[in-house]
């Protein structure tokens, strides 16, 4: 039996608060990107993978001398062990050989392993260096993202592929954003086997309409503009991805008592009232209310003399 390795404490202050840091939370902390530049690269993946790493900033690292080959569809040790050393989840990986020509493997990592993995063959690429003019302002946006296309639901791999594509470029997770936070859109879109990545800057301008506080928003053409061909993928089981996806029960929302959601989220509640005597309710002691204070209030005249005379007879009967 090999012997245990052993568990080193943290000697310092900085040392603990590092692996406190590591450690699960209820709320994870945001995702981090590692970009990985091999020796045998070309200038189309090399450019894709600068321009991802401008967009993930300041949630990212780049090893751009990375001398070792990097094979994650064969061996993902490399991979993982670099991911963990910097706490990230997210990886991409730029390579370029005979066989897969200008290549970018991209995937996510759960509970430290890979999770999926796709390898992309870029076909086309316009750079951010292109549209400097264009660009959004500041660094960490959150983007809205656009899916385009039906092939989206046709097979297993390509639902996983939105998902990862959302995982990936869906920015700070935030519960609330303001108008001006919003500066960028990235579109996909999906035809075949081949994937169009098409980001906009978004720019807002007077709109001359009588409502001041709604602008005109106007969309500016900028980079990376990418045609990806998606030439293979290593997906999770479902039982493994299944797990990743469970939240912790701190974050899951009571269910409260006779109070649902319809499908625009609205609250709906259910009020339950014991049964009401409308005899006792209180009315205003006007003359027009005085007929209303029997019994046989609302009858016709001649009914209520007819009810009244009948239970007169009752009670001279009870008395003999």
């Amino acid at each position: 039996m090999a012997p245990l390795s052993r568990v080193e404490k943290p000697k310092t202050h900085k040392g603990r608060k590092f692996l406190l840091n590591r450690e699960a939370k209820v709320v994870e902390n945001e995702k981090f990107t590692v970009f990985i530049r091999c020796s045998s690269t070309c200038t189309k993946s090399s450019q894709v993978l600068t321009d991802f790493h401008h967009l993930k900033k300041p949630h990212a690292m780049f090893y751009g001398k990375q001398k070792q080959e990097v094979y994650p569809f064969e061996d993902p040790t490399l991979v993982e062990r670099l991911c963990r050393k910097n706490d990230a989840s997210l990886f991409s990986v730029s390579k370029h050989s005979k066989k897969k020509p200008n290549s970018l493997i991209c995937g996510r990592l759960y509970n430290g392993n890979i999770l999926d993995m796709f390898e992309f063959l870029i076909e086309d690429i316009k750079p951010i260096s292109n549209f400097l003019g264009n660009l959004p302002e500041g660094k960490g946006n959150k983007p809205l993202l656009v899916f385009a296309g039906d092939d989206y639901e046709k097979s297993k791999t390509t639902s996983r592929l939105r998902s990862f594509l959302i995982d990936y470029f869906r920015g700070i997770v935030t519960d609330k954003i303001s108008l001006q936070g919003i500066k960028s859109v990235i579109s996909f879109f999906l035809v075949g086997d081949t994937l169009h990545m098409m980001p906009y800057a978004i720019k807002l301008a007077k709109s001359g309409a009588s409502s001041e506080n709604t602008p005109r928003v106007e969309l500016l053409e900028t980079g990376p503009q990418v045609s990806f061909k998606v030439a293979r993928s290593q997906l999770a089981t479902d039982d493994l991805y299944q797990e990743s996806l469970r939240r912790p029960k701190e974050l899951m929302a009571k269910k409260k008592k006779n109070i649902s959601t319809d499908d625009f989220k609205s609250q709906l509640g259910r009020v339950h009232m014991e049964k009401q005597d409308f005899s006792q309710l209180q009315l205003r002691k006007v003359k027009a209310y005085k007929h209303l204070e029997s019994s046989n209030a609302g009858l016709p005249p001649e009914v209520r003399e007819k009810l009244d005379q009948s239970r007169d007879s009752e009670m001279s009967d009870e008395d003999y």
